[in-house]
Formats: C-alpha cells, sequence, structure tokens
C-alpha cells in the first residue's frame, strides 16, 4: 500500500501547508514536514519525498502518519530535549554524582555507602569522631 497525505480537510489547511512549503522565515523542521506533505499531495512516493529532503523514508512516514492522524498540529514538535542537544553520556551522568558528594558541594550529598561511612564506630573505617568527610 502506497503511504500518501491526506487530502485537506479545508482550503485553509491546504493553503497553510503550501505556503509554509515555501517558507523562508518560518522554523526549518516545519518548512521540511510541510514540504514532505506537499510533495505527497502532488504525486510524488516516500523514497522520493526522501531524496529531495536529504532525510530517510522512515522519517517521511513519521511525518506523513502524524499529518493524517493530527492534521496541521501534528507538523509541530511535540516538545522535549531541544533539538541538536545530545543525550548526557553516562560518563556525565557519573561525575555528576561524585560532585554532589564532594565538601562543600551546593547539591544535597547522597547517602555513604557503608565502606566510605566515616562517622560510625561499628564499621572498621578507622576514622576519628568528629571528621564528617567522606573521601572522593
Amino acid at each position: 500500500m502506497v503511504l500518501r497525505a491526506r487530502l485537506s480537510r479545508d482550503e485553509h489547511e491546504e493553503r497553510v501547508v503550501r505556503r509554509l512549503s515555501r517558507a523562508r522565515k518560518a522554523p526549518r523542521d516545519l518548512v521540511l514536514r510541510a514540504r514532505m506533505v506537499d510533495l505527497s499531495w502532488s504525486g510524488q512516493r516516500v523514497p522520493a519525498i526522501g531524496v529531495e529532503s536529504r532525510c530517510s523514508a522512515k522519517t517521511v512516514r513519521r511525518w506523513l502518519h502524524r499529518f493524517n492522524r493530527m492534521g496541521l498540529d501534528g507538523l509541530e514538535d511535540l516538545g522535549g530535549r531541544p533539538p541538536g542537544r545530545p543525550a548526557p553520556s553516562p560518563l556525565a551522568r557519573r561525575s555528576r554524582v561524585r560532585r554532589a558528594g564532594r565538601p562543600g558541594s551546593t547539591r544535597a550529598p547522597f547517602p555513604p555507602s557503608p565502606q566510605y561511612c566515616e562517622c560510625s564506630r561499628s564499621l572498621p573505617c578507622g576514622a576519628p569522631e568528629g571528621n564528617s568527610r567522606w573521601p572522593v
């Protein structure tokens, strides 16, 4: 089955999509998605739209499905992480946890694991009773 963008519901929707597909001052992502719908309306198939849009056929299908389901609102971003910002790496998360436990840190420290506890006499840490710092 060939995937195509559904026909516009009214003249306003068609006018907005066609105007967005040629816009120069609108957000680039929105222009690209409107262009995908416009190319689908003109009869091009998903692989050809992907080549012209410089994205994968899977991406074209995703946006055509969203437009078919939600209309113009489907072309908007749903939110989440800002575009271009990568997910934090595990190393970055680990360093944030380490920084939280340092003396003088403004973050709330995590409770120490038993081998680092310096204030308990029942553990074999050997620290003086008044020392409340954690080794990092």
